[in-house]
């Protein structure tokens, strides 16, 4: 049984749909993206992000709540997907639409890292707090790199 209730399970498969795109996004975008970041950076918001990814379900297998997670995870992935290609559609060489689009995804999955944080501090969850700390901090990162990236793009 586990000490988590049902809404973080579900915040935790948010998060989980959010690692998943954003490295589907890099993965796929990395031919664009390319022109605006190194093939090392590509590689490492890719891996970092499937990194989290892995460990938030780890995290959830052991808290006892990881088919909530996942059905969460699947939920949101396929709305996030849906508006992802809704905006994309056929601008994956368009490094500036694709920037655009990382601008809402990062910023929200910084959001839902906070939002993790702060249950943690409510359940006294030292692993997913510092997961959540950490994962907030490398998406709030990544969306200032892509602010940074866009900015110096459209100044050429």
């Amino acid at each position: 049984m586990s000490n988590l209730d049902l809404y973080t399970a579900k915040k935790i498969g948010e998060v989980l749909a959010f690692a998943e795109i954003a490295a589907d996004t890099f993965e796929k975008g990395k031919d664009s993206l390319g022109k605006v970041f190194t093939p090392e950076y590509i590689a490492k918001i890719i891996d970092e992000n499937r990194g989290y990814y892995n460990q938030l379900k780890e995290l959830a297998e052991k808290q006892g709540i990881l088919g909530d997670s996942v059905d969460k995870a699947e939920a949101t992935g396929e709305k996030l997907r849906s508006m992802k290609e809704l905006y994309l559609h056929e601008a994956w060489d368009d490094v500036v639409e694709i920037l655009e689009w990382l601008s809402f995804l990062e910023g929200a999955a910084f959001v839902h890292y906070s939002l993790l944080e702060g249950k943690s501090h409510f359940y006294s969850l030292s692993e997913l707090e510092g997961l959540a700390s950490v994962g907030a901090m490398f998406h709030h990162n990544v969306l200032k790199d892509v602010a940074e990236k866009i900015k110096d793009y459209a100044s050429r």
